[in-house]
């Protein structure tokens, strides 16, 4: 709902401004349309709608649509509900929007996603549909198109969603066309349905697609190549993740990612690569520095591992001393871990979780008793750090 309401607060901005604005006579014989009023916007009386109210939507100028001015008051209504996380209301101030400006394929769009989002599938998707009936392009009808695809593939009907995904792709195309910027959405969600069919290669050849007919950054390539990582292809991973730096260099994530796909694949010196490239995006990011420490660790690099950790527990994390010490775990060099644990300048927030990175380095080091002191310190008010410390005992 909220790209419809976004597209729709500009519609509403550019009515405005054009309102505004002095009319040139109009070379019709007959007399001009009466501007309808602005009224004043405050919180909707919920008396039944009058016919006057609803005809004025049906009076318009040359070269522009006037959109009811109780249309604009519900909503607005609908918005705030919205970023409130009230669905329900939301739909309902949408609906009311709806009757007085029946023809807005914009509003009905918004209104669909709004049933959506209130559990209301059946009248979502016909809504939708009504949308469509008003308004075959631009950002409504892909909206449209999209929500249908989305029913559809809930339904388990992959084919019906594909052929919406297909629809709203010659939408984002014309919009690209007409100077518009186009949303790559309905490529990356076909190629999610690609994917949850189990071919991979035609949900590249998806991304692909987009690349070619409207341009998109390499977010496409990214979050395919995260979705094949975490189902072990790390192989094509590389490969889609690789394009996604190549499109868009500053993409940090898209390097990490690289790096990780890289590591999967003992690829160790292009992983590190990969890391110092998004390194130099953001320097002091601490995921990057226990990233690179890591895999000094693989490359038994003690030195270039230590320099690396050092720069984590320099730094303002709060939780780099434990981050740093579970690294030494992994590794197991639980002495190293230890002393890390207990070394540490300690803030309250950060004292349960070192202290269980001390208990369990003790236990590796089969100290029992002190690990089992350090772990009885972890109180259960610290959440998962004390589920973790009564399930190491």
């Amino acid at each position: 709902m909220t790209s419809a309401f976004a597209n729709f607060a500009l519609a509403l901005l550019a009515w405005g401004a054009a309102a505004a604005a002095p009319q040139a006579p109009s070379p019709s014989p007959q007399a001009p349309a009466k501007p309808p009023q602005v009224l004043a916007i405050s919180p909707p009386a919920r008396a039944a709608p009058d016919a006057e109210a609803i005809q004025e939507v049906g009076r318009s100028t040359p070269g522009r649509r006037l959109t009811s001015a109780r249309a604009i008051a519900h909503y607005l209504a609908a918005r705030q509900h919205e970023l409130a996380g009230r669905a329900g209301p939301a739909a309902e101030e949408l609906g009311l929007a709806v009757v007085f400006d029946e023809g807005s394929a914009e509003l009905r769009a918004a209104h669909a996603e709004a049933l959506v989002m209130a559990g209301r599938l059946v009248e979502a998707e016909a809504e939708a549909h009504r949308s469509l009936e008003r308004s075959r392009e631009g950002r409504p009808a892909a909206v449209a198109h999209v929500l249908l695809a989305r029913l559809a593939s809930s339904r388990g009907d992959r084919p019906a969603a594909l052929v919406e995904l297909e629809a709203a792709m010659a939408v984002e195309v014309a919009r690209r066309r007409a100077g518009e910027r186009p949303d790559p959405d309905p490529w990356r969600l076909a190629a999610d349905q690609e994917l949850q069919a189990g071919d991979a290669d035609r949900a590249a050849a998806r991304i692909d697609d987009a690349v070619a007919r409207i341009g998109t950054d390499g977010l496409g390539y990214r979050e395919l190549g995260r979705e094949l990582l975490e189902r072990h292809d790390a192989a094509r991973a590389e490969k889609l993740l690789q394009r996604a730096v190549e499109r868009d260099p500053i993409d940090e994530e898209g390097w990490k990612l690289l790096a990780e796909a890289r590591s999967v694949r003992h690829r160790l010196p292009e992983a590190r690569q990969a890391l110092l490239a998004a390194l130099r995006l953001d320097p002091d990011d601490a995921d990057t520095q226990l990233g690179l420490g890591r895999l000094a660790l693989r490359e038994e690099d003690e030195p270039t591992a230590r320099e690396w950790f050092g720069r984590v527990l320099a730094g303002p994390s709060r939780e780099g001393a434990f981050r740093v010490a579970v690294e030494w775990l992994e590794a197991r060099r639980p002495a190293e871990a230890l002393a890390v644990a207990r070394l540490a300048a300690e803030e309250p927030a950060a004292r349960p979780r070192l202290r269980l990175a001390e208990g369990l380095a003790l236990q590796a080091l089969r100290r029992w008793d002190e690990s089992a002191a350090a772990l009885a310190e972890v109180t259960p008010e610290t959440g998962e750090a004390w589920f973790s410390a009564r399930g190491a005992l």
